[in-house]
């Protein structure tokens, strides 16, 4: 991974967050996570190139691991985000995680991300990934397929689902969010929180600041998130 930063735990969960946007700029793919993630009870690991003006969410974008800088992450990512390689890579950083503290790790995946995740939890297993958090899932449309691309019925992990039923983005129209829940079919826990609301697009419907971002609603869905998986993580 290189020189990564400062890592903030608690010993008992470990949160791998692989947000990436399907129209993001590299520049603004590769920031460090907004200031709310810092409140989630997590170890997170952000992109290594860290940009030092990243101050607010309007300058950083959204936290994450992307992919390696040698692929492509924008459209030509996602038959990579469905690889073997790919979910290797991410176990690489999941083992790398719980070395440095001993705990489960949960893949958190935005957007293009969700692929990432939704792949790299079937692959590698409950041994290896804890759970998995899909936010503003990638669902397909304009000739991708989205995680429907993979084998859902791999994951066999507990799933939270976290959409804005408002989001605007071509590849992730909420009415599809029932048929990810159906295909989940060996998840031992599946759920889907559903939001409405925020502030007003400042940007391009597949981009941060809008619905698809929750923008407006960062702060709500992050503790949303963080409860979520202390509910269904491992009790002390």
């Amino acid at each position: 991974m290189g020189r990564h930063p400062k890592l903030n735990w608690r010993p008992w969960l470990a949160l791998l967050l692989l947000a990436a946007g399907l129209a993001w700029p590299p520049a603004a793919a590769a920031q460090g996570p907004p200031p709310v993630l810092a409140d989630l009870p997590s170890l997170a690991v952000a992109g290594d190139n860290c940009s030092p003006d990243c101050r607010s969410r309007e300058t950083c974008g959204n936290g994450l691991v992307d992919v390696a800088k040698d692929e492509s992450s924008f459209f030509g990512g996602s038959p990579l985000r469905t690889s073997a390689d790919h979910a290797q890579d991410l176990g690489g950083v999941s083992d790398f995680l719980r070395r440095e503290a001993p705990a489960p790790v949960w893949l958190v995946g935005t957007s293009m991300g969700t692929i990432s995740a939704a792949n790299a939890a079937g692959r590698l297993g409950p041994e290896r990934v804890r759970g998995v958090v899909l936010s503003s899932t990638n669902l397909g449309g304009r000739h991708q397929a989205g995680v429907f691309a993979l084998d859902l019925a791999a994951i066999r992990q507990p799933v939270l689902v976290a959409h804005h039923q408002e989001d605007d983005c071509f590849a992730c129209p909420y009415h599809q969010v029932p048929r990810l829940l159906e295909d989940l079919t060996s998840a031992p826990v599946k759920e889907v929180l559903a939001y409405r609301g925020g502030l007003p697009a400042i940007s391009d419907p597949c981009e941060a600041l809008s619905a698809h971002g929750f923008h407006g609603l960062e702060d709500q869905v992050a503790r949303d998130m963080g409860q979520w998986i202390k509910a269904h993580g491992p009790r002390p």
